[in-house]
């Protein structure tokens, strides 16, 4: 880098962090039109100052847009693929007219902040322009509805979280998607997911959806569920493709060979009454934490699956007296660590 004001070059490092380093030599004219050819991410604040927003046109991400960066300046970012706002960002109806390589779009309102008057920082319209978008995520925007998402029909991913006005129904339109993740969604049902072709799903606080929802989605590869009561794995025998189970706080399915296909399988909290742990033949990796066991000696049935290579059990008092048992049946697949100790749910 060639000599700079002192001013000039705390400015510099103040605005990019320190990989972009490795690849930008700024900022004199001299450099200028080799800049032009970055294609990477720019993560910090960016200057509101246009020539700054010119010197790097193909960046495909920028993050934390200043508050006085106002929609109209997009134009600047004409190469944009990735675009993530926060609260401080007042957006418009045709805010995202100048964007039309949007691909990710990341929207963060500020209704957590109580103490401020309410802002509407997002309206229904402004989605008509996303016809590139394949992943939208909203956290704590109050005000989109299913109108929205009806704009957008070929996203394939979608993140809500606390976004209240948002339904099943709105979901229902999305014939592509195979990435969902629900956050205090209270208005979202079974009927989400009829035909839907999603391969992963996360699901937190939500009592609405059920056994029989998961059961729709018969593309299904990961499941995540927390603080989702009524799903407890009833019926899952039925989903050819669920290798990947996360299941918290629940009473696990009476029929044990309804996980007998599951790869992967965490219990967090959970209530295991049954003792035919022989049913999940195809476990690699099994994880319990926090658990009850009707019949822990019962584990030891668990080393009878071909496949496994881990056995992780943690804060299961229920245990302790058979510990020793354990290792000698697993030897070195098995991990388990302060098991006289048991956590309250959170």
């Amino acid at each position: 880098m060639e000599s700079l004001p002192t001013e000039l070059y705390n400015q510099i490092l103040t605005y990019f962090p320190i990989r972009d380093f490795l690849e930008i030599r700024l900022i004199s004219s001299v450099f200028r039109e080799s800049s032009k050819s970055y294609d990477r991410s720019i993560c910090t604040n960016v200057p509101r100052h246009s020539r700054w927003r010119r010197t790097f046109p193909k960046a495909h991400l920028i993050q934390n847009l200043m508050q006085e960066d106002k929609p109209k300046n997009f134009i600047y970012y004409i190469k944009l693929e990735n675009l993530h706002l926060d609260h401080s960002v007042m957006l418009e109806e045709n805010s995202f007219v100048q964007l039309p390589h949007l691909k990710t779009l990341e929207i963060w309102s500020s209704h957590w902040d109580h103490h401020r008057p309410r802002i509407k920082h997002v309206t229904t319209p402004m989605f008509r322009h996303l016809s590139q978008l394949h992943t939208l995520k909203l956290f704590s925007n109050y005000d989109v509805t299913d109108e929205a998402l009806s704009y957008m029909p070929q996203l394939k991913r979608l993140l809500l979280d606390h976004c209240k006005l948002i339904t099943s129904k709105g979901i229902q339109c999305l014939k592509y998607l195979v990435d969902l993740h629900l956050h205090t969604q209270s208005n979202v049902t079974n009927e989400a997911f009829v035909g839907l072709p999603i391969q992963a799903l996360y699901i937190n606080q939500n009592e609405m959806v059920t056994d029989e929802g998961i059961l729709l989605l018969k593309h299904l590869t990961n499941l995540t569920t927390c603080r989702t009561p009524y799903i407890r794995g009833n019926g899952f025998k039925s989903l050819p493709h669920l290798s990947c189970v996360y299941l918290k706080g629940v009473t696990i399915s009476s029929d044990y060979s309804d996980f007998k296909h599951i790869h992967s399988l965490i219990l967090n909290h959970c209530i295991l009454l049954n003792e035919e742990y022989e049913a999940w033949t195809s476990l690699r990796t099994i994880q319990i934490y926090n658990a009850f066991i009707t019949y822990p000696a019962a584990l030891l049935k668990i080393s009878l699956a071909p496949h496994l290579s881990r056995f992780t059990i943690e804060h299961c008092p229920c245990v302790v007296p058979y510990e020793e048992t354990l290792k000698k049946y697993f030897g070195e697949k098995l991990m388990c660590k302060r098991l006289e100790y048991l956590h309250q749910i959170y």
